[in-house]
Protein backbone atom coordinates (compact mmCIF):
# COMPACT_ATOMS: atom_id res chain seq x y z
CA UNK A 1 0.00 0.00 0.00
CA UNK A 2 1.51 3.36 -1.00
CA UNK A 3 2.09 5.87 1.75
CA UNK A 4 0.57 9.33 1.80
CA UNK A 5 4.00 10.83 1.12
CA UNK A 6 4.58 8.75 -2.01
CA UNK A 7 1.07 9.45 -3.30
CA UNK A 8 1.56 13.18 -2.74
CA UNK A 9 4.94 13.09 -4.49
CA UNK A 10 3.48 11.19 -7.43
CA UNK A 11 0.60 13.65 -7.75
CA UNK A 12 2.98 16.62 -7.71
CA UNK A 13 5.23 15.00 -10.31
CA UNK A 14 2.29 14.35 -12.62
CA UNK A 15 0.89 17.86 -12.20
CA UNK A 16 4.27 19.51 -12.78
CA UNK A 17 4.85 17.51 -15.97
CA UNK A 18 8.03 15.90 -14.67
CA UNK A 19 6.79 12.39 -15.45
CA UNK A 20 6.36 13.17 -19.16
CA UNK A 21 9.91 14.49 -19.39
CA UNK A 22 11.28 11.50 -17.55
CA UNK A 23 9.36 9.08 -19.78
CA UNK A 24 10.78 10.84 -22.82
CA UNK A 25 14.34 10.61 -21.49
CA UNK A 26 13.93 6.91 -20.71
CA UNK A 27 12.49 6.16 -24.15
CA UNK A 28 15.28 8.14 -25.85
CA UNK A 29 17.85 6.25 -23.78
CA UNK A 30 16.40 2.88 -24.81
CA UNK A 31 16.12 3.82 -28.50
CA UNK A 32 19.72 5.11 -28.51
CA UNK A 33 21.08 1.96 -26.88
CA UNK A 34 22.26 -0.93 -29.01
CA UNK A 35 21.54 -3.43 -26.22
CA UNK A 36 18.73 -4.01 -23.73
CA UNK A 37 19.19 -2.08 -20.46
CA UNK A 38 18.23 -2.72 -16.85
CA UNK A 39 16.49 -0.10 -14.71
CA UNK A 40 19.78 0.56 -12.88
CA UNK A 41 21.61 1.20 -16.16
CA UNK A 42 18.82 3.53 -17.32
CA UNK A 43 19.07 5.45 -14.03
CA UNK A 44 22.83 5.85 -14.46
CA UNK A 45 22.62 6.94 -18.11
CA UNK A 46 19.73 9.39 -17.69
CA UNK A 47 20.66 10.62 -14.20
CA UNK A 48 17.06 10.10 -13.09
CA UNK A 49 16.73 8.59 -9.57
CA UNK A 50 16.16 4.83 -9.60
CA UNK A 51 12.80 5.07 -7.82
CA UNK A 52 11.52 7.44 -10.52
CA UNK A 53 12.90 5.21 -13.30
CA UNK A 54 11.04 2.20 -11.87
CA UNK A 55 7.73 4.08 -11.86
CA UNK A 56 8.14 5.42 -15.39
CA UNK A 57 9.27 2.00 -16.69
CA UNK A 58 6.16 0.36 -15.22
CA UNK A 59 4.04 2.96 -17.04
CA UNK A 60 5.92 2.34 -20.29
CA UNK A 61 5.50 -1.42 -19.89
CA UNK A 62 1.74 -0.89 -19.69
CA UNK A 63 1.66 -2.01 -16.05
CA UNK A 64 0.37 1.33 -14.80
CA UNK A 65 -2.98 1.89 -13.16
CA UNK A 66 -4.52 3.54 -16.24
CA UNK A 67 -6.76 1.28 -18.33
CA UNK A 68 -6.09 0.60 -22.02
CA UNK A 69 -2.45 1.64 -21.76
CA UNK A 70 -0.24 0.78 -24.73
CA UNK A 71 3.14 -0.71 -23.92
CA UNK A 72 6.00 1.23 -25.51
CA UNK A 73 8.79 -0.98 -24.17
CA UNK A 74 9.12 -4.70 -23.52
CA UNK A 75 11.21 -7.02 -21.40
CA UNK A 76 13.90 -8.46 -23.67
CA UNK A 77 15.11 -11.01 -21.14
CA UNK A 78 15.46 -11.61 -17.42
CA UNK A 79 18.54 -12.46 -15.41
CA UNK A 80 18.81 -13.81 -11.88
CA UNK A 81 20.81 -11.57 -9.55
CA UNK A 82 23.69 -13.52 -8.00
CA UNK A 83 23.57 -11.89 -4.56
CA UNK A 84 19.90 -11.12 -3.87
CA UNK A 85 18.41 -13.98 -5.89
CA UNK A 86 15.85 -11.61 -7.44
CA UNK A 87 15.26 -11.16 -11.13
CA UNK A 88 16.59 -8.24 -13.14
CA UNK A 89 14.65 -7.29 -16.26
CA UNK A 90 16.45 -5.96 -19.31
CA UNK A 91 14.29 -3.64 -21.36
CA UNK A 92 14.13 -2.61 -24.99
CA UNK A 93 11.76 -0.35 -26.92
CA UNK A 94 8.98 -1.60 -29.13
CA UNK A 95 9.66 -0.10 -32.53
CA UNK A 96 6.68 1.79 -34.01
CA UNK A 97 6.39 -0.45 -37.07
CA UNK A 98 5.66 -3.40 -34.76
CA UNK A 99 2.60 -1.61 -33.34
CA UNK A 100 0.91 -1.25 -36.74
CA UNK A 101 -0.97 -4.21 -38.13
CA UNK A 102 -0.61 -4.67 -41.89
CA UNK A 103 -3.77 -3.99 -43.87
CA UNK A 104 -3.35 -7.04 -46.09
CA UNK A 105 -0.77 -9.78 -46.41
CA UNK A 106 2.02 -8.84 -48.79
CA UNK A 107 1.74 -10.17 -52.32
CA UNK A 108 4.35 -12.57 -53.55
CA UNK A 109 6.29 -11.15 -56.43
CA UNK A 110 8.08 -13.49 -58.73
CA UNK A 111 11.27 -12.33 -60.36
CA UNK A 112 11.46 -15.40 -62.52
CA UNK A 113 10.50 -14.92 -66.17
CA UNK A 114 7.36 -16.57 -67.39
CA UNK A 115 8.02 -19.94 -69.07
CA UNK A 116 8.24 -19.63 -72.81
CA UNK A 117 6.49 -21.94 -75.18
CA UNK A 118 8.77 -24.18 -77.18
CA UNK A 119 7.64 -24.71 -80.77
CA UNK A 120 8.36 -28.06 -82.29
Amino acid sequence: MPTLTSLTSYREAVLSGATGGQRGKILACLFDSAVALSRQQIAELTRIPLNAVCGRVNDLLGRGKAKNRVALIKVAYEEKHAVSGGTREYLEPIWPQHLVKPAAPPRQISFMPEPTRIWD
